[in-house]
């Protein structure tokens, strides 16, 4: 890594899996961020698209190249522990879900900012937050048609 990238020193945990967040963690990654992604035990799915070259995909190697990865199951308290410490050493956070699975877990923007004051905290979903559609899987074919 060279120490002049524009985000060098800066580390970023990735939650996410598809497209927006893994290709926002790719150019953090890309410009200096060290980038972890976050799997669960079975891998993000993005590894199984597409024809496969060895435990990779085409699409996982385009969207988490630069980063490192480590699986956890965020369902088991040694997941969770890891992932709070993660959190606590991480500059940014980038997860993906449908509103309220961080929460579940334990590891929504409250709890990160309760033991790290300075994290950024980027939360991607297609419905929004809030209202009828919030908690409503999305893919980006899902999306399009609504976007200005």
């Amino acid at each position: 890594m060279i120490d002049n990238e524009a985000f060098s020193g800066l580390r970023v945990l990735d939650f996410s899996q598809g497209i927006a967040g893994p290709y926002c963690a790719m150019l953090l990654a890309q410009h200096g961020a060290d980038a972890v992604k976050v799997e669960p035990i079975s891998g993000d799915w993005g590894r199984t698209l597409g024809r496969p070259y060895g435990e990779n995909t085409a699409h996982s190697i385009a969207f988490n190249r630069g980063k490192r990865s480590i699986a956890l199951d965020l369902t088991k308290p040694r997941g969770l522990e890891a992932a709070r410490i993660l959190i606590k050493t991480s500059d940014v956070v980038i997860e993906a879900f449908r509103p309220g699975v961080m929460t579940k877990y334990g590891l929504a923007y409250e709890n990160a900012k309760a033991t790290n004051p300075g994290i950024v905290y980027l939360s991607i979903n297609g419905f929004g937050s809030h209202g009828p559609n919030a908690t409503l899987p999305v893919t980006d074919a899902v999306i399009q048609p609504f976007r200005d």
